[in-house]
């Protein structure tokens, strides 16, 4: 699907971080196949970066994709309850709830700013002492 759009995705360094490495894999998947398929630009662009802060890690994936709706925000991450969106994709909404279990089993946060017309920001906070891998 990257190649496929011409997807340019850039990403920062990243810290190491004691998470379930094929979870976060999904994680991510999940969130670049969204901004993949609900971008509107000639050209999807990702960016994913990170900030260490005092006791927990930012993880940032950006994307220029037409963006959720104000009302939606928080819609977007319960099952089943995607947002309605104006395009031809449909939409489950099993993998942003997805996403939000994966990262809630490491203890962390995932939430999600945007604009309309302007792009999504998914922010995922991760705490420096992880829970154990099983």
């Amino acid at each position: 699907m990257i190649m496929e759009t011409n997807t340019t995705i850039t990403v920062d360094d990243m810290p190491d971080i004691n998470v379930d490495f094929s979870l976060m894999i999904n994680v991510m998947q999940n969130l670049i196949n969204n901004a993949i398929k609900h971008c509107d630009k000639p050209q999807p662009n990702i960016h994913i970066s990170s900030k260490e802060l005092k006791d927990s890690f930012l993880i940032k994936v950006k994307d220029n994709a037409r963006g959720i709706e104000s009302s939606n925000l928080e819609k977007v991450f319960n099952m089943f309850k995607s947002a309605k969106i104006k395009d031809n994709n449909e939409s489950s909404g099993v993998g942003l709830a997805i996403c939000k279990n994966i990262i809630e089993k490491h203890k962390g946060t995932i939430y999600v700013e945007s604009i309309l017309g302007e792009g999504s920001t998914f922010i995922i906070q991760l705490p420096k002492q992880q829970i154990k891998k099983s």
